[in-house]
């Protein structure tokens, strides 16, 4: 089982220097969405996993961690 640590969603939005903003354009998913999955209240889907990480180019491992 895999868990989705939003902190490292934040933090390699940060490192490159990306707004939540324009993530989601990056991303085409809602602004509102990149916020609730950021802040811990959602987790995101497979699709949109895939698409933050090519967003923020990085795999889609790098936001998961093993329970």
């Amino acid at each position: 089982m895999f868990h989705f640590y939003p902190e490292r969603l934040r933090e390699r939005r940060n490192k490159l220097g990306i707004s939540i903003r324009r993530l989601a354009e990056l991303a085409n998913i809602s602004h509102p969405t990149v916020i609730y999955i950021e802040r811990g209240i959602r987790q995101p889907r497979i699709g949109t996993l895939l698409r933050l990480a090519r967003a923020l180019k990085v795999k889609p491992t790098y936001f998961l961690r093993k329970r």
